[in-house]
């Protein structure tokens, strides 16, 4: 499994205002502010936008009853809950309910008839586990 052994870190180089790197937040947030401020009144020419190609939009596919319960059964029932507090071994017992299956399904698919998604399904939260005796790398000087 490749994504379990060491891996490099991307190359990365901060930001550089005045021939400084960015290195706090407060000069990035200046480096920025002044950014802003130095381009606010220039006109903008939008006939720009007419010469990048309009790409052919993807056809979502409906979403099943079938999927939907693959879905569900492919996860361990000693999961633990999500943000929800929902255990996985509860969705498994309602899959078993035909009414519930189809509600759900009927759900997602207007999410894409209709092209709206609520911001539940935009939002996450990824939680870091460490590994034992791997080195911390301080996200900190990152962001």
């Amino acid at each position: 499994m490749n994504w379990v052994k060491k891996q490099k870190l991307p190359a990365t180089e901060a930001i550089k205002f005045n021939g400084y790197p960015c290195n706090e937040l407060d000069d990035l947030w200046q480096t920025l502010h002044h950014f802003f401020n130095s381009v606010q009144d220039r006109l903008i020419n939008f006939q720009l936008l007419d010469e990048i190609p309009l790409c052919q939009q993807a056809e979502w596919l409906l979403f099943s009853k079938v999927k939907f319960i693959d879905a569900i059964n492919k996860y361990s029932s000693l999961s633990i809950p999500g943000l929800d507090h929902i255990f996985w071994s509860h969705l498994k017992e309602l899959v078993d309910d035909a009414e519930y299956v189809a509600n759900i399904v009927n759900i997602v698919n207007s999410c894409i008839d209709f092209d709206y998604w609520l911001s539940y399904f935009k939002n996450s939260m990824s939680i870091i586990i460490l590994k034992p005796n791997k080195p911390l790398y301080d996200i900190s000087k990152i962001f």
